[in-house]
């Protein structure tokens, strides 16, 4: 069973995931959640963090080096890591579709950890479920 959070306890788990996207020394990476413990993306952080602050998250090495997180063992961002945060959407993306989510940030537009960090911030109630209040896209 998936774990659930109030909206209170993700808030809390946001500004976990906030402060070491704005004070992280590790290497930032593309394309994978997190490639060989070396390179994160900036979802891949998240599941760091939530680890380091004991969510019982599987991590799992697959056999291009890569490590996938969750029950369901797949590369995407798993359904443990969307509630623990409020996050809307696997790929990070708004509810308004004027905002980039968090995959192209990080891959495409290529921001840093820090400018992902302002960026979901200032834009906290387009990107999670702020007060339990949901109108969430499909997730996988």
């Amino acid at each position: 069973m998936t774990p659930t959070f109030t909206p209170e306890q993700q808030k809390a788990n946001r500004k976990l995931w906030f402060d070491e996207l704005e004070t992280t020394q590790v290497k930032q990476g593309r394309g994978v959640l997190n490639r060989n413990n070396e390179t994160y993306c900036c979802l891949g952080l998240a599941c760091e963090v939530a680890i380091k602050n004991g969510l019982n998250l599987s991590k799992v090495k697959s056999t291009d080096e890569n490590y996938i997180y969750g029950k369901d063992n797949v590369a995407l961002l798993p359904q443990e890591m969307m509630n623990w945060l409020g996050l809307r959407c696997c790929a990070g993306e708004s509810k308004s579709q004027q905002l980039d989510s968090c995959v192209r940030m990080n891959d495409s537009l290529r921001l840093s950890f820090k400018e992902i960090g302002k960026r979901l911030q200032a834009n906290e109630a387009e990107y999670f479920i702020v007060n339990g209040v949901s109108d969430a896209k499909d997730t996988p």
